[in-house]
Order: structure tokens, then sequence, then C-alpha cells
């Protein structure tokens, strides 16, 4: 008996070695994108200074491919290229291949990510360069075909063996406008921040704007949260009628194209057209979370029920789909499945007669845009109303459920849960569901459950760095939850992610903060502008500014405002990338309140105070008013005040809501 069991265990072993030809360095990694490729017949390895090490000691190139799980181009290119038997022999023979997933290692992707840029003028993964032995970038492209990456390879071993110095020479240059693209050198003069300098700022913007279908104009469209929420300020602020409907015009849009997944809730992760209709259908969580603070911030604003269906429906879809067993959210859904692209998410014309009936009710109740000769990706006719429409879209979730989901990574990422920790503040703030408080504090306690010390990119990881990013993000959410729950044990952490990023980012040779701390790269970066995310340096300008209202301490705003000098001559020169630095600037070009809320009765009353749109107020709260300075000598155990400040100088305190908010508006 015992015989056959070992027998039994030795073919199931032997199996399972079998199932795969080829197995590589990247089968040990953690991440579910590098295991993707573990099974390539290239001799990938993750990135370490041994590979590096190996490829000076043989003196070969190194070829550094950067994508991440959910990248659509990235499996196309791994399918025509990296699983062939013939692209491998080369690579295998005459480089050193390494293998990066970005969200892992978001520091290597942006230092290479930098060089491809100035390469060729524009970004994209997957990301492949190819680099001298010691990672100077010699090329840098996106995807390539199996022809023209076997032509990439051949010039450039070439190049590298017959004329090395020629390589040398110009992976010099690109190291050298790397190390340089991202320092910004302080103006002599200091900066003054004024209203016309934010006027002429946005009038420059406005050139780029689409104004027929929202966005900025181009043949692909991204979805830029920190572009809107300045926006919406800025209009209310400057009373710039075009800039709020230029807003409006974009979140309409967006609610009802192809972007937004009106079946199942949740956006994709960018637009092939300009109309918004035909997305790549990968599902990030950092867009789906920054897109509940643009849209909880807007139904403040514009008072569409759409919008707030938007962000409730967008909630639901991260809790259902990306909240894991332990309290965080997974990162990403993939586009793909074996089907293809998108194949979870299209419908034919007879699989719409048989979902909901007849296609005539399909043309009737949705737009229906083509995503090729033969399916449809659903849209709404103007913003939605689900009410309405809850029985066709039951039927047509009912029918998507028979089909093979996408994969989802299941990785958890300290800086992209904390943009969905302020989401939640910001959900709760519009719609006053005691669901969406309790959601930010789990969440801030499943992140912040270390000290400082301890924080990681990847919380569950092995092996793990931490990124400024995370700090940022992360003293931002810490700051939000402050502002919802009144309590201040919140903004002392807050303080605490703050100082520790100083200590481990901070280059007080240039006033920024590195996104790295490591020095083993060929260059620091200064995470300056913003793109799908905010920028980490000006995000953490921003809470500094709040940080020194909250606390009292001036060193915080003395920061804020020296990061806010260096980064204006780019604020004003490229105001589209760089809008979080621009939304600190109002509140120093327009006027700027405290609207403190102490009292028995100060949760309710502050309740009231949300229900009105107020950029340029910060708002605080406290029941005991022991919650920091903001409330010394301000506590009445007998009743309920709210005081509004500017600097030093605060108006008479007021028992009731509407008295605040005309102080406020006056």
């Amino acid at each position: 008996m015992l015989r056959c069991f070992f027998l039994l265990f030795t073919l199931i072993g032997f199996a399972q070695e079998q199932q795969f030809k080829y197995t590589n360095a990247l089968i040990g990694s953690e991440s579910a994108y590098l295991l993707d490729h573990a099974h390539n017949p290239i001799n990938w390895q993750p990135w370490s200074e041994s590979a590096l090490k190996q490829a000076q000691e043989e003196s070969k190139l190194v070829v550094i491919s950067i994508g991440y799980a959910s990248c659509h181009w990235c499996h196309v290119m791994a399918k025509e290229s990296f699983e062939d038997e013939e692209v491998a022999a080369v690579m295998n023979a005459d480089f050193v291949s390494i293998k990066v997933d970005r969200e892992e290692r978001p520091d290597i992707d942006q230092v290479y990510m930098t060089a491809l840029q100035l390469i060729k003028g524009e970004g994209g993964w997957p990301l492949n360069v190819i680099a001298l032995p010691d990672g100077r970038p010699l090329y840098a492209g996106t995807y390539h075909t199996k022809t023209q990456w076997l032509q990439v390879l051949g010039k450039l071993s070439e190049l590298y063996k017959n004329q090395p110095e020629k390589a040398i020479a110009f992976a010099d240059n690109i190291t050298t406008g790397v190390q340089q693209a991202t320092l910004i050198e302080a103006e002599a003069e200091p900066a003054v921040f004024t209203k016309s300098q934010m006027q002429d700022a946005v009038a420059k913007w406005k050139s780029l704007w689409d104004s027929e279908y929202g966005g900025n104009s181009g043949d692909q469209k991204f979805m830029l949260s920190a572009s809107l929420l300045f926006l919406m300020n800025y209009a209310v602020l400057s009373k710039d009628d075009e800039a709020l409907q230029h807003v409006e015009l974009t979140l309409d849009a967006l609610a009802t194209g192809g972007i937004y997944d009106h079946v199942g809730g949740g956006f994709f992760r960018y637009s092939t057209d300009e109309k918004w209709q035909i997305p790549h259908f990968e599902k990030m969580l950092y867009d789906n979370a920054q897109l509940v603070s643009v849209y909880a911030r807007a139904y403040r604003l514009f008072r569409k029920e759409a919008y707030k269906n938007i962000a409730i429906q967008t909630l639901q879809f991260i809790e259902n789909e990306l909240k894991n067993e332990s309290g965080g959210f997974k990162s990403s859904i993939r586009a793909d499945t074996e089907e293809g692209e998108g194949a979870y998410y299209i419908y034919t014309k007879n699989q719409l007669e048989r979902a909901l009936g007849s296609f005539e009710e399909a043309k009737e109740n949705f737009e229906l845009y083509p995503f090729n000769t033969e399916y449809y990706v659903l849209g709404f006719k103007s913003p939605p109303n689900p009410g309405l429409l809850q029985n066709q879209l039951t039927k047509l979730n009912q029918f998507r459920a028979t089909r093979p989901k996408p994969l989802t990574d299941d990785k958890v990422i300290t800086s992209w849960n904390a943009l969905l920790i302020t989401a939640f503040t910001e959900a709760y703030k519009a719609f006053q569901d005691e669901q969406y408080l309790t959601e930010a504090e789990q969440l801030f306690t499943f992140l912040a459950s270390t000290d400082a010390q301890k924080l990681k990119h990847i919380p569950a990881a092995q092996q793990s760095g931490v990124y400024l990013e995370d700090f940022a993000y992360l003293t931002r959410a810490a700051l939000d939850v402050y502002s919802i729950s009144g309590k201040m044990t919140y903004a002392e952490k807050a303080q605490v992610f703050f100082d520790k990023a100083q200590d481990l980012f901070f280059d007080s040779s240039t006033g920024l903060f590195r996104y790295s701390g490591s020095n083993n790269l060929i260059s620091s970066i200064y995470k300056t502008d913003d793109d799908v995310m905010p920028s980490p340096n000006a995000v953490m300008a921003l809470n500094g500014f709040e940080l020194g209202k909250i606390s009292g301490l001036e060193t915080y705003r003395d920061n804020a405002e020296t990061m806010l000098q260096i980064l204006q001559s780019k604020t004003l020169q490229y105001p589209a990338n760089y809008t979080t630095a621009l939304h600190l600037q109002l509140s120093y070009a327009y006027p700027y309140y405290e609207c403190v809320v102490v009292g028995s009765d100060a949760e309710k009353r502050t309740k009231e105070l949300w229900n009105n749109y107020l950029p340029n107020v910060l708002v605080a709260y406290s029941v005991t008013g022991k919650a920091g300075p903001l409330f010394e000598n301000r506590y009445d155990p007998y009743e309920t005040y709210i005081y509004v400040c500017q600097e030093t100088f605060c108006k008479l305190p007021t028992t009731e809501v509407e008295e605040a908010l005309k102080q406020l508006k006056n």
C-alpha cells in the first residue's frame, strides 16, 4: 500500500513538473505580474543587485521590462514576444533580462519612465528598457511587435559589441537628462501668489480643453481626478462659469460613456477615443477611489442625483470586487480573459436580445458603442438614474455572470488604499451615511496598525520598500479622517507620518521630497507633477499647510510655502500638470478660513456645514474642546459655537450655521 502511495505522489510530482516546459527565477516572486512570466522561455530575473552584477561580469546589456498585472498591452507583448522561443534565444544569449512589477517597485518605474519620456516624448506600458550593465538606459520604448523587438535587440547588441564607447556616451546623455528632468531650481526672489496668476494659468490651460466631450483634448483620454478637484474649487472661488461648465460637461460624459461600467459599477482605466465611449477595460483601485472623491464633492456642488449614484455605485463595486479578507483592498482587475480584451463586459446583438428580450429595448435604454463589428460597449443616453433601469441592468448582470471573470491582482498597496480612505471621508461628508465613517476608520487602522517606522508599500509582502506616495497619501487620509471624526488622534497620526516622511525623503538641498529613500538607482526622482495620481510632493505641501493650521506649529506651514514657491514656476507654466500644487496656491491667492465648531452639538452642525460646497475652508469640530490648539478657550459646556477665523483674526462666534455661512461668504 505504501509503495502505491509513493508511486502515486511521484507521478503527481512528475506531472506537475511537466506542466510547464520552462521555469525561471520569477517563480519565487510574490507579484502576480512576475508570476505571469515565470514560465516564459526567457531567463527573467527580478530586480536585484545580483542581476546587474551578472550583467557587468558577463559584459551584457540589460533588458528591463516593466509592467503590471492588469495591463492589456503587457499581456499582448508577452504572448507575441516573451513566450516566443526565437525571442528567448536572442535575449538569453546576449542580455540579462529583468522583469519589474511597476506597482511593486514604482521607484524603478519612475526612473525609467522619465527616460522614456525624454527619448520618445510620451510614456506608457509595457515599458521596455535596454540598459548598460550598470542600469544606465540606452533605449526605452513601449509595446513592440515581435519583429520590432527582435530588430531593437539586434541593433543595440551589435552597437554595444562593436561601438561600446558610442553606446556609453548615449546612455550617459540619457542618464544626465533623467537626473535633471525632475529638479526645479528655486526662483531668486520670493514668490507671490495672486488671483491674476491663477486666472492666467487657467486661461492657458483652457486652450487644451475639449469643449465638446470634456476633459483635455486628445485621441486617448485619462480621468485626471486632481484636475477636476482643483477646477471645482477654482471655479467657485473665482466665479469662473466656463471652468464650472467644463467640469460638469466632463463629469456628465464620464457618467454616461462606456468608460464607466454601468452594469457592474466602477470606472475603466482610460478611453481609447475622445468621446469616452470605448475603454481599455482594466479597473484600477486608484482611479475608482479618486473618482468617488470627485463625484462626492461634485454632488455637494451641483446637487445632481446622478453624481451621488455614481459615487455610491463605485464604492459598492470596490467593496464587492476588491476588498480582501484582511480588510485591505486589492489593486486592480484585468482587462482580459481567455476570450479576449473586454470580453467580460461587452455584448453582441444576439446576447442583448437574449438578456433583455429584444434588441429594440437595448437601443431604447442604452447607447450602444461599437467595440468591433460584432460587440458593443454600453453607455447611457443621459446622466443615469439606475432606479429606472434597474430591471435591465439586473438582467445584463445575470447574463454577464455566466462568463469567466477577469483575474484580480490581489496585492494591497498602501498609497492606493489611502486614496480610498479619502474617498470614504468625501462620501461621508456628501451623503452622511455612518457606514462610510466606519469604513474610513477601519481601513486607516488596517494601514496604520504598525508604527510609521514599519510602514510598507505593500503591507503583506515579505520584502517591500516604502515610498513618498505612501506617506503623503496616508498623511492626507489621516487629516481627512480627523475632519469627519473630530478625533485628535488622527491629526496626531498625520503629524507622525509627516515627520517620518521628512526624515526618510526630504532633501534640504532641493527643498523637495525624493520619491524613494533608496540611492541604488541611476537617479533620484522628485515627483512634482500630477498624472493619474496626485504629485506626492504637492500632497505633502498640502498636508504641511493643514497640519500648521491644526497643530499651531508654523514650521509645517513654512515648509509648505517654501515648497510652493519652488514649484510656482512650473505651476504657472504647465498648469494642467500641476493642479495639486495649484490647489494649494488657491489657499494663498484667495481668502482661506478655519471654521471651528465646538460643543455638545458640534457634529450635527458640522454636518449642516457639509451640505454646502466650501472651498478654502478648513472645517474642524470637537464635542469636548479637547482636540488641539484650534479649540483652546473655545469650549462652552452649555452651548455649541461656530468660530470663523482667518489667520489669527476671528469673527464673532455664532450658534447658527446660516450665520457662519454668511461670515464665510463675506
